[in-house]
């Protein structure tokens, strides 16, 4: 059958664990030890506003533009994935012209 040596400190751990998780949640030590370590923030409260969402969405819209703004792009403005050689990236042949490659092109057209 095998050894089932942990089986036996399972049965006798875990009811503990889950007395002592109850306790906490009965007596809001949590929210003590976050008070207690300066994380008050992360405290649960009993009110709910949707002004939190919309922070956080804002939150979450700011960080996807930075990280949009740090990708490197190439002449076509996607997103360059690296290429064997390490050269920096292929250049796709598909999506939106950047607005510098437009400008370029533009250049060009008029040199012509």
């Amino acid at each position: 059958m095998g050894d089932v040596s942990w089986a036996y400190s399972f049965t006798t751990y875990f009811p503990l664990i889950l007395i002592a998780l109850c306790l906490f949640n009965m007596f809001d030590i949590y929210g003590k030890l976050l008070t207690f370590f300066g994380l008050s923030r992360f405290k649960f409260s009993e009110d709910f506003s949707d002004e939190k969402i919309d922070d956080g969405k804002k939150i979450l819209e700011r960080a996807r533009l930075k990280m949009q703004r740090n990708k490197p792009t190439n002449a076509y403005g996607t997103a360059n994935t690296g290429s064997p050689d390490h050269s920096g990236g292929y250049e796709f042949e598909f999506g939106t012209p950047s607005r510098k490659r437009v400008n370029q092109l533009r250049k060009k057209s008029i040199e012509l």
